[in-house]
């Protein structure tokens, strides 16, 4: 996103009587995003930016507490077998990384995968 100040100063140089074109080549920006801040100008009365809310994560809070309880049950899985475990108890159709980022989120770390090399450590 381009800085309000870069979008005010566009925005006079077009209300000077400059062409689009021109406004766009002087503030190094495409046409469009000239256009596009004009029009919010004219529509709004301003120039903020907004924040793109994004796709809601899959896994909302209720999902969340049952993917808590999960890993709990769970302690020895990997990622990828919770994700199969976590999808069969709820129906959401998560993604591995959906999985991960929902862990992340509640602060929980897992092991991504299923360690096949032999402990370093010796076990007397």
């Amino acid at each position: 996103m381009h800085p309000k100040a870069l979008r005010d100063v566009v925005v006079r140089i077009v209300e000077s009587g400059e062409t689009y074109e021109t406004a766009a080549k002087l503030a190094n920006v495409g046409r469009a995003s000239v256009s596009r801040w004009l029009r919010k100008k004219r529509e709004t009365g301003d120039l903020e930016g907004y924040v793109s809310p994004g796709r809601p994560p899959k896994i909302d809070e209720e999902a969340s507490e049952i993917l808590r309880r999960l890993v709990e049950e769970h302690k020895s899985c990997t990622d990828e077998e919770l994700t199969e475990i976590f999808n069969k108890r709820t129906g959401v159709g998560a993604t591995r990384s959906s999985v991960r980022r929902a862990l992340e989120r509640m602060g929980l770390t897992r092991k991504k995968s299923l360690s096949l090399r032999p402990s370093e450590t010796d076990r007397t």
